[in-house]
């Protein structure tokens, strides 16, 4: 029989990248894991208690993440350490943290410490598939993480704070009739929503809905078909896209 340690591994093995559910949905989220007696966790559950659709597909990929759900949402003996309280849980919610997030506490001495753009630059590092946007969540739910775990003072995370939306100048006016043209990159603009998977750096990204991204935690072949896209893409940037040559690169050849 498979011991926890091993189970939690067995969990890990499709994890592409890290949660990045806000804060305040966290801790809905560890609150209502530690007042009910999850066996098996779908998102119908979530939205039950008020997660909207999306937030209650992030919250299941979360725990998938955590370990304490499998691939099927089957609850794992992980499960019943989140219902610990006290010190007690904050010392087993540190074990699960530092355990799925090892790439980062391998990558980094006291992670939970860096500057928030040095934080955001290491998820892209150690998770390649996620984009800016994505990263910058996904780092504030890790500290949110950190924070529950005992890890880091909550006075010291910085919530999300939305940037201001660009003015606009009105234009003069010409006729009694407003213009109704159309401007792709207006239509471009706001889609926060929208998953980017790098393929080269500033030429080159795959941009999908985040629902099929989403989607892709649960559903194996979506999973595979979206792996096999990006791999697919890559190969092509190899063939089509000329590599920039680096300074040290350049004063080899002379230039």
């Amino acid at each position: 029989m498979k011991n926890i340690e091993q189970q939690k591994e067995d969990t890990l093995i499709k994890k592409v990248s890290p949660p990045y559910l806000s804060a305040t949905k966290i801790e809905e989220l560890m609150r209502l894991v530690a007042n009910r007696n999850l066996t098996n966790v779908s998102a119908d559950i979530f939205e039950t208690y008020g997660f909207n659709a999306s937030d209650a597909i992030l919250a299941v990929t979360t725990l998938r993440f955590l370990g304490v759900i499998d691939n099927n949402g089957k609850a794992t003996d992980l499960m019943s350490k989140l219902r610990l309280t006290g010190e007690t849980g904050k010392k087993e919610l540190e074990k699960i943290v530092r355990s799925s997030y090892k790439k980062i506490f391998d990558a980094t001495d006291a992670p939970q410490n860096l500057p928030a753009d040095e934080l955001v630059n290491e998820m892209l590092v150690q998770y390649s598939n996620i984009s800016q946007n994505v990263a910058k969540s996904a780092s504030r739910a890790f500290l949110k993480f950190c924070v529950l775990a005992g890890l880091k003072e909550e006075s010291a995370v910085v919530t999300r704070k939305r940037s201001p939306k660009t003015e606009h100048k009105t234009q003069s006016i010409t006729s009694n009739k407003p213009k109704k043209t159309r401007n792709p990159q207006k239509e471009l603009e706001g889609r926060d929503f929208d998953f980017h998977i790098p393929v080269v750096e500033n030429k080159m990204y795959i941009e999908i809905p985040e629902s099929i991204y989403k989607l892709s935690f649960l559903d194996d072949k979506l999973h595979n078909d979206l792996r096999m896209l990006v791999k697919e893409a890559r190969e092509f940037a190899d063939k089509h896209i000329p590599k920039e040559k680096t300074e040290d690169e350049g004063a080899d050849n002379g230039g």
